[in-house]
């Protein structure tokens, strides 16, 4: 009896998590097969919530779309962005992956409002969003 309860313990910590894992976080790319980050992205609003926001972001600097990114950032941020940077990350974005650079979304909300902290595989931070205006915007130029 006591085997069977370690048992259903086991399995039920596997299945739900340990106790100290941070539900609000998205880690992307767990099963090992790339992510379809286009699928990610809600179409009829793209900036609507954080994983539907870098994954619209990732997906214009591809492109080089810098009139679509320019939507995607706070006013800050809006000064540094240049076209010349967007052309240049778009070669850059061409030798990455997504989930390279899209590991973890870990959102949180304080008395300033809601932030999703954007971190790459390495752990690095990639940039920060913040929510204005019911969009996900980055607060800075993160693929210079």
């Amino acid at each position: 009896m006591k085997t069977l309860a370690i048992l259903l313990l086991s399995v039920f910590l596997v299945a739900c998590g340990s106790p100290a894992t941070n539900h609000n976080s998205t880690t992307a790319n767990v099963n090992k097969t790339p992510t379809d980050y286009a699928a990610l992205i809600d179409r009829a609003n793209p900036l609507s919530n954080s994983k539907s926001s870098i994954a619209y972001q990732f997906e214009l600097v591809k492109a080089g779309d810098y009139d679509k990114l320019v939507d995607c950032f706070t006013e800050k941020a809006k000064r540094k962005l240049t076209r010349e940077i967007v052309e240049s990350a778009k070669v850059t974005a061409e030798k990455v992956s997504y989930d390279d650079v899209v590991a973890t979304i870990d959102e949180e909300e304080n008395s300033n409002g809601k932030f999703a902290h954007i971190r790459m595989k390495d752990h690095r931070s990639l940039v920060v969003l913040t929510f204005k205006d019911g969009k996900w915007l980055s607060d800075q130029v993160w693929f210079k």
